[in-house]
């Protein structure tokens, strides 16, 4: 063994210390060290920071063939046990740490404790950050879970989204794809006879249904929605509603200012009239298509197409729909104003005629009474001129 200086020192194998006079590798740094340069690492080498004791923090290697940019990846040892880097000092029995890239699968990204830390994991594409998130996962890929014990209990599912606390955890919950949750330990999470449930969104246990391409149903305040949009409750909208492309309800914008070629309805009144309210039993084995049960009143879409063909649609299954827009609510005011307008020209009629009549009873009823009184001069002894006398004598009396 040879002393350079007092600092530097060379053991009998050649190992070199710096600050120390036990080297334990070819190059054993006791200190600070400040490097003005490149620090290289050759093809399938490993650079490592560990404790002393062989337990490495943090461990990088080069990869087996550089070409290019390649940067680093983790040295097999380390990569099977997922423990890459300690964040902090870990109770007995707990290690806490971050898997970087982790070994098993391809292109997995995992951040925390337990964190897709199956050691038969081959799925790809997933990223994990927290604590105890998608670590039973086996097959799985391209599941994205941030949170705390979120979808751990999955093994197999592809294209999940989970975000929050305590996701997708219970024992009946061991697969399915495509789903997406948010929140914290949501209750409502349904799966079928083979634990499984796939196309689920639930947000907060509030906004829930079925996202299934070309099958969407959204409910709010329930997670069977049975629409498009099924909402439990009142709604409360500053805007419009808007069905095919027409208002519905709710404050829309009707500024003159927007509008041309305007002009008034007509013949409302004859359409609405050829229109036949009805009542009906909505036929129980169709039910997927119209999702009703029992009576209801209403009109029938064939007959209202003959009287208003624009407020019929017919849909990508075959069977027509009623567009309930504004537009029926028009030709109802529409209908009412030619009501109103025919009611009104009658009536003015009618008075015209009263007050003719009028005229002609007021002057029927003098003649009358001019040949009374010429009957009674001629013949004072007529039945008819003796009222008259007894009349006019009980008034003097």
């Amino acid at each position: 063994a040879n002393y350079i200086d007092s600092s530097i020192y060379v053991d009998g194998i050649g190992n070199l210390g710096v600050g120390t006079t036990t080297p334990t590798d070819t190059l054993t740094v006791n200190g600070n060290t400040t490097v003005h340069g490149i620090i290289n690492i050759k093809s399938g080498n490993e650079f490592r920071f560990y404790d002393g004791a062989n337990a490495y923090y943090v461990a990088l290697k080069a990869p087996s063939s550089l070409t290019g940019n390649n940067g680093l990846e983790l040295p097999d040892n380390i990569r099977n046990t997922g423990d890459v880097l300690t964040l902090q000092d870990a109770p007995t029995g707990k290690t806490k740490w971050a898997a970087l890239g982790a070994k098993q699968g391809t292109s997995n990204t995992g951040i925390g404790d337990l964190v897709l830390s199956h050691p038969s994991l081959s799925g790809s594409n997933n990223t994990a950050i927290g604590t105890e998130v998608l670590n039973g996962n086996t097959t799985g890929s391209w599941n994205t879970a941030i949170g705390s014990r979120i979808l751990s209990t999955v093994s197999g599912s592809d294209n999940n989204i989970a975000i929050g606390y305590d996701i997708g955890n219970s024992p009946l919950m061991l697969s399915g794809n495509k789903n997406i949750f948010i929140g914290n330990t949501l209750s409502n999470i349904p799966v079928d006879g083979s634990n499984a449930i796939s196309n689920f969104l639930n947000i907060g246990d509030a906004i829930m249904g079925d996202i299934s391409p070309g099958a969407i149903k959204i409910g709010i305040g329930t997670a069977t929605p049975a629409d498009a949009l099924d909402v439990v409750g009142n709604v409360l909208a500053t805007g419009c509603f808007k069905g095919g492309g027409s208002n519905i309800g709710g404050t829309c914008v009707s500024d003159k200012r927007l509008k041309q070629d305007i002009h008034p309805l007509e013949n409302s009144l004859e359409k609405i009239l050829n229109l036949r309210p009805v009542h009906y039993v909505w036929r129980p084995e169709f039910f997927d298509i119209h999702k009703r049960e029992g009576g209801e009143v209403g009109l029938i879409a064939q007959e209202v197409e003959k009287v208003f063909p624009e407020l019929v649609v017919d849909k990508e299954d075959g069977y027509k729909r009623i567009s309930h827009d504004i537009s029926m609510r028009m030709y109802i005011i529409g209908a009412i104003k030619e009501f109103f307008t025919l009611f009104t020209e009658d009536k003015k009629a009618q008075d015209k005629l009263i007050k003719e009549q009028g005229r002609k009873i007021a002057s029927l009823e003098a003649q009358n009474q001019q040949m009374k009184e010429i009957l009674c001069e001629l013949k004072p002894n007529a039945k008819l001129c003796k009222k008259k006398a007894k009349k006019t004598q009980n008034l003097d009396k």
